[in-house]
């Protein structure tokens, strides 16, 4: 009998927690968006109010606060431009899975901005981030592989894209069968 009230107990409790992670995890999300809202304000000091707010969670391992300290550092919204500190932080979201990180990680890898130019390391990035569905890193995927005369590649990624509605990938695949860019040129396609 005692067993049995412990039981419940330990039953009622998970659940009373599970309803207040959830209720915290409403309040993060609602963090989360109104700091991502003053990032985009314009206004350096609710910038610099939102990259204050989102470092708790940043150092909690919430990946999106992480991504969007990343972006403040990448294009100094509120804090003078730091490809190496966005570029660090974009690795810490990339490990817990933001594909947005990984896509903005794998452009500095690219470029070589705050970080060594590394192509591979890059378009395994954006091969994690593509395969999630993150239409931005399949763009990516098919330009990189434009940039890498490898049509056949970057046809697959523009028409994955392409599947998933992207425009811009359809006006990517257009091209690449007008010009016959490493395939046999097909303006009718």
């Amino acid at each position: 009998m005692a067993l049995r009230v412990l039981q419940g107990l330990a039953i009622g409790l998970a659940l009373m927690m599970g309803t207040g992670i959830a209720a915290g995890q409403d309040d993060t999300a609602t963090s989360v968006e109104s700091a991502r809202t003053a990032l985009e304000s314009g206004v350096q000091a609710e910038q610099r109010a939102a990259i204050a707010s989102l470092r708790a969670l940043a150092d909690a391992g919430n990946a999106v606060a992480l991504r969007l300290i990343g972006i403040a550092y990448d294009e100094g919204l509120g804090v003078p431009v730091d490809r190496t500190e966005a570029a660090s932080l974009y690795r810490r979201a990339a490990e817990l899975d933001d594909s947005e990180a990984m896509t903005r990680l794998a452009a500095l890898m690219i470029s070589g901005d705050g970080v060594n130019r590394n192509l591979e390391g890059a378009r395994s990035y954006l091969v994690m981030a593509a395969n999630d569905d993150h239409v931005p890193a399949m763009l990516a995927l098919g330009a990189f592989y434009l940039g890498q005369a490898d049509g056949a590649e970057a046809i697959e990624w523009f028409d994955r894209a392409a599947t998933l509605g992207n425009i811009d990938a359809l006006v990517q695949l257009g091209g690449i069968y007008r010009r016959g860019t490493g395939v046999p040129a097909d303006p009718e396609r």
